[in-house]
């Protein structure tokens, strides 16, 4: 089982003065959460594939928060469709629950009961003092009940809580902030499929106005103060507990390295069963899978004073562009053919400086443009700084001395 360990990046109070709310003022520690994760590949009676993706969290420890968070993650997988098919969970343990799961689905399997892919996921990806924050995956009922949302368990009592009870508010009036605040890569018309979600994050609060992809939309504080329950504004006000990241605030970040997330004296890394990257000790990238960059990926590469690359010649007629913040993190990548933006992908950092969120724009002629949002969460660092887990990916990093 893998552990996602949380740690206390900065504590400020709770609640704003004279604030009466069910979300109580409490010494936020750190928590770690234990991953239970089973894939099993199989065939029905006719020979179509099939498969259970499990991958769910569960706080370790037996402490009164522990046992608030366990609740309201269990109320949040009973509530899921994965139970039209395989029943509601039993057990003490997320373990237990995983395993019955399992043998659910070998049994059903072999009624011939299972006629598609089913896909559980709940895993933590935000936790501050008074919430916790958890990715939900519920795929493979059908395609009527399938989701893909984040759901807040108040830290209190476990609480589950509903878009309500975090904002008083209405679909029309989100949908209004939505369009005011969204990004160049949200700009266009928002999808609305009469299913929406709201939760809480680094920016604030965070709009998720369909039931199958995470676009995200960021509606920060000032925005919707007037909206907020109270412990909606206890949940806001709260300071995020993150996973410590070692030499952050000496991070060295130059040449190519902002595109992939990395600082300090990389001279190479490799995305576990993926592309493999080296630099030189100018952190600019030379080759790809032994490949050198320049002829076989990129026909020219404008750089900058400071040598970070602004303009990237694909080979053929297209190329991308690159933006970056102060400190050499990239921030947008647009790719252009024939003069015509074809993606825009804008990227966000937490206050630890770490990639968490990726808002992508696909431009299609004919019709309007197409938005997803990728997120990262359950990052675990090496000593200098860079992730080297994070959900389920996995990469291998070596320096220079």
């Amino acid at each position: 089982m893998k552990k996602l360990s949380f740690t206390i990046f900065a504590l400020i109070a709770l609640l704003v003065t004279g604030c009466t709310s069910t979300v109580e003022a409490q010494k936020a520690s750190p928590m770690e959460f234990e991953t239970y994760t089973q894939k099993v590949e199989a065939e029905t009676a006719t020979g179509f594939p099939v498969s259970l993706n499990l991958r769910l969290a569960m706080p370790v420890g037996d402490g009164e928060q522990q046992k608030a968070v366990t609740k309201g993650i269990m109320e949040l997988i009973r509530q899921c469709a994965i139970n039209k098919v395989l029943g509601a969970p039993a057990g003490n343990s997320i373990k237990e629950v995983g395993d019955k799961y399992l043998a659910v689905f070998k049994r059903k399997l072999a009624a011939k009961a299972i006629k598609r892919d089913i896909t559980m996921e709940a895993s933590c990806i935000y936790q501050n003092e008074a919430c916790v924050v958890f990715y939900v995956e519920d795929d493979g009922i059908d395609f009527d009940s399938s989701r893909k949302y984040e759901a807040v368990i108040r830290l209190s009592d476990g609480h589950l809580m509903t878009n309500n009870e975090i904002a008083k508010i209405s679909e029309s009036e989100l949908m209004k902030l939505a369009r005011k605040y969204a990004d160049d890569s949200q700009k266009g018309s928002i999808d609305d499929e009469g299913s929406y979600s709201l939760s809480v994050g680094y920016g604030g609060l965070l709009f998720h106005p369909t039931q199958y992809f995470l676009n995200e939309y960021v509606l920060p504080m000032e925005a919707v103060a007037a909206y907020l329950t109270e412990d909606g504004k206890a949940m806001l006000q709260a300071a995020p507990l993150l996973a410590e990241r070692p030499g952050g605030a000496n991070a060295v970040i130059k040449g190519d390295l902002g595109h992939y997330d990395l600082q300090g004296p990389v001279k190479s890394f490799k995305i576990v069963n993926g592309d493999e990257y080296i630099f030189n000790t100018n952190g600019q990238a030379q080759t790809c899978n032994g490949d050198p960059i320049l002829g076989t990926m990129y026909e020219k590469i404008n750089r900058n004073e400071q040598g970070l690359a602004t303009e990237a010649t694909v080979i053929g007629n297209s190329k991308y562009i690159f933006t970056y913040d102060a400190d050499g993190r990239l921030t947008k990548k647009v790719y252009r053919v024939s003069n015509r933006d074809e993606q825009i992908d804008v990227y966000y950092y937490d206050s630890r400086g770490v990639l968490y969120k990726v808002n992508s724009m696909t431009l299609f002629e004919g019709r309007g443009p197409v938005t997803n949002t990728e997120k990262y969460y359950g990052f675990q660092f090496d000593s200098h700084g860079n992730w080297i887990k994070r959900r389920d990916a996995e990469r291998v990093i070596t320096y220079y001395e």
